[in-house]
């Protein structure tokens, strides 16, 4: 039915049309992207861009879309902060108590204890705390990669834990690693 020439016209006006777009498409902006504005639709609509700006201002320090999730760290004005796939993970003063809680704790009711296995890496802060004298070894056990990389963002917060000789890093799901492992932990932490 259709012709020939009709075919290769298509085709040839579809594919000049792709390039007209291709040059002409959106910015994805994660910063935007991982902060979630479809959720606060009613507060940032009636702003302008130059208002939205000035009072929502984010300024990205990592960014990483990982195996399993989007790792975004970022500074605002007067705090660090983390989100895994858009939602708010660690940053404020309420997180660093609970890290430095999970820490501490443990060390406390143990009394001697000599190695400790942590699931998950957090912000860094509940592994810091871990680390005091006495322990021999640390094994922290985190299945996304790049959420250990964002913890180097955080290094005021964790003390640079991750330059500590007695800490051993595994990437993978941490139920397996508890089910294959053999070797006895005095503690064990899930961060």
């Amino acid at each position: 039915k259709w012709g020939k020439g009709f075919r290769t016209v298509a085709s040839s006006a579809t594919l000049v049309a792709m390039l007209i777009l291709s040059f002409n498409a959106p910015i994805w902006r994660s910063a935007v992207l991982n902060t979630g504005p479809y959720l606060y639709t009613d507060v940032y609509s009636p702003l302008s861009e130059s208002e939205f700006k000035s009072r929502y201002s984010i300024f990205p320090t990592f960014y990483h879309e990982g195996k399993s999730s989007t790792i975004f760290a970022f500074d605002i004005p007067g705090s660090m902060q983390l989100r895994i796939d858009g939602s708010e993970e660690v940053g404020d003063a309420e997180r660093h108590s609970l890290e430095i809680l999970l820490g501490r704790i443990p060390h406390l009711f143990h009394g001697k204890a000599e190695n400790a296995l942590l699931l998950g890496a957090g912000q860094g802060i509940t592994a810091r705390c871990l680390l005091q004298p006495g322990l021999q070894d640390l094994v922290l056990v985190e299945p996304e990669p790049a959420r250990y990389q964002a913890t180097h963002h955080f290094g005021r917060a964790n003390e640079e834990y991750w330059n500590d000789a007695r800490l051993i890093v595994e990437f993978g799901d941490p139920k397996r690693y508890l089910s294959t492992g053999d070797e006895p932990f005095d503690l064990i932490i899930s961060s």
